[in-house]
């Protein structure tokens, strides 16, 4: 039977006070790439810790709160289990000496000797195609060639695991470009099980096979871009945001949270006469293309993220700044805790 790389169950960790991950199950298939896709302090960087065995969840049960590659996880051992990871942070810190330096490092901290730590270093080297950079110091480099080294300097270690925290921030379309090539080749040749932090949908969908998406520390369904906070009027069947009122079903009675997936909200140019209940004017705030879709922006009380086809905008003939409706049924919305 073969395992996934990560299995959870009731994960909890807060910072004092403040509980900033919270999940009942999650799994992370082995040898893929998943993507951990949310906002700046939606606590993809604290699970991304718990994963790399830096952090420990607080509230869980005191066995198989973590499974790692099938085995549950006890305290004594996170110190081994770290060396089967390689975590390459968001702003990763090289040492001040030469590119070549850096990338041995590791493997003389693990006591490997001169000669194949040479060989190694000079293969991931290759590799990564960063010979240019190799006699050079560290501290000269810029963010894009930063993020290529400390990429090279995991790799050699040859983990089992490669997490990634926000890899691409910051970097030009040149060097994100080249990141994202150098991550697929490596994804080819060796088969690492990789999980990637990032804040864009369409990056996450372009690398990676399975999708996470976190708010608030709590999973949400993936599609689901539309996110408002309020609270529920179960005698009139009604969300409130605070700025507008959600029509929900009947059934739907409890939740701080409102989900409504992008692919549900029908834009018009005129209110439409339908069964669907919810239905606010706006302005078109943003629009831009990814790939094969049109995303709008639309501010309608709250700010409604909607996907439309190429062809739709062209029938609608859409333009930013327009006034449009958006509109959908009370049934395409999902209360959260």
């Amino acid at each position: 039977m073969t395992h996934p790389a990560y299995q959870l169950r009731a994960v909890e960790y807060a910072y004092g006070d403040e509980v900033v991950l919270r999940l009942d199950a999650l799994q992370v298939e082995r040898g893929a790439v998943t993507a951990l896709l949310g906002a700046n302090g939606s606590g993809k960087s604290t699970l991304l810790d718990i994963l790399g065995f830096l952090r420990k969840p607080a509230k869980a049960p005191a066995t198989g709160a973590v499974c790692f590659f099938g085995a549950p996880v006890r305290q004594e051992d996170y110190p081994a289990l770290r060396r089967r990871i390689a975590y390459v942070q968001q702003k990763p810190y090289l040492f001040n000496t030469s590119v070549l330096g850096n990338i041995e490092l590791g493997l003389k901290l693990r006591g490997v000797g001169p000669g194949p730590r040479r060989a190694a270093a000079e293969k991931v080297i290759e590799q990564c195609r960063i010979e240019h950079l190799a006699p050079r110091r560290a501290h000269a480099l810029s963010g894009g060639e930063v993020q290529k080294v400390a990429l090279a300097r995991a790799l050699v270690l040859a983990p089992e695991v490669l997490l990634l925290d926000e890899p691409f921030a910051h970097l030009d379309a040149q060097f994100r470009q080249e990141l994202e090539q150098l991550l697929e080749e490596i994804r080819r040749a060796q088969s690492p099980t990789v999980v990637l932090a990032t804040h864009e949908r369409v990056q996450a969908q372009q690398l990676a096979e399975h999708i996470i998406s976190l708010d608030h520390g709590r999973l949400i369904p993936t599609a689901a871009l539309n996110l408002f906070q309020g609270a529920v009027e179960k005698e009139r069947g009604l969300f409130d945001t605070g700025r507008i009122k959600i029509h929900i079903p009947a059934g739907l009675k409890a939740g701080e949270r409102l989900a409504i997936e992008a692919n549900h909200l029908v834009i018009s140019r005129e209110r439409l006469s339908s069964s669907m209940r919810n239905r606010y004017a706006g302005r078109v705030k943003s629009l831009r293309e990814e790939g094969e879709e049109i995303h709008l922006i639309i501010a309608a009380g709250e700010e409604f993220h909607a996907i439309v086809t190429h062809a739709a905008l062209q029938e609608l003939g859409i333009q930013l700044g327009d006034t449009v409706w958006v509109s959908f049924k009370s049934t395409a919305v999902k209360l959260l805790p």
